[in-house]
């Protein structure tokens, strides 16, 4: 074999090669992005969970110090205010149901967006809110965080 075959024989496996790289690091990147759309599903439905329940303290610890939670009506919640709320039953949650769900991935942030019903109690007053939403999360010490809340009447 020359020295040109033998050079273009070992080119062919370096290109080989990396291409096998490309496709092995797209995988996992696809495989990372599965793992966080998973958890944040699960973080998700867990805080959906609490707020049927009235479970400020399983509540708390999905939501930001920061959080911004504006609901359907413009209201603008902070952390203590929507917990305050759900803890003295000014605001009761009979029911959640979402649809839709869809989730964007990146680093530190999942942005979640979607339709949702909410048969509330809100004064006294018994309710069903049909919306759209966008939910903000981010990463902070290893925990995913809502940090922002936004909701849409339809």
């Amino acid at each position: 074999m020359d020295n040109f075959r033998k050079l273009q024989l070992g080119f062919c496996k370096i290109i080989a090669l990396l291409f096998i790289q490309i496709l092995f690091n797209n995988n996992i990147c696809a495989s990372s992005k599965q793992a966080k759309i998973k958890l944040l599903q699960s973080i998700e439905n867990k805080r959906y969970i609490a707020m049927q329940n009235a479970d400020t303290a399983t509540l708390a610890k999905y939501l930001h110090n920061a959080v911004a939670y504006y609901h359907s009506n413009g209201m603008l919640d902070s952390k203590q205010s929507l917990l305050q709320s759900i803890a003295s039953k000014q605001l009761v949650h009979s029911k959640i149901t979402t649809s839709n769900n869809n989730f964007r991935v990146f680093k530190n942030t999942v942005i979640v967006t979607g339709n949702a019903t909410y048969d509330i109690i809100w004064k006294d007053k018994p309710m069903v809110l049909n919306f759209i939403y966008t939910n903000v999360y981010t990463k902070q010490k290893g925990k995913w965080l809502l940090v922002n809340r936004n909701t849409v009447k339809i």
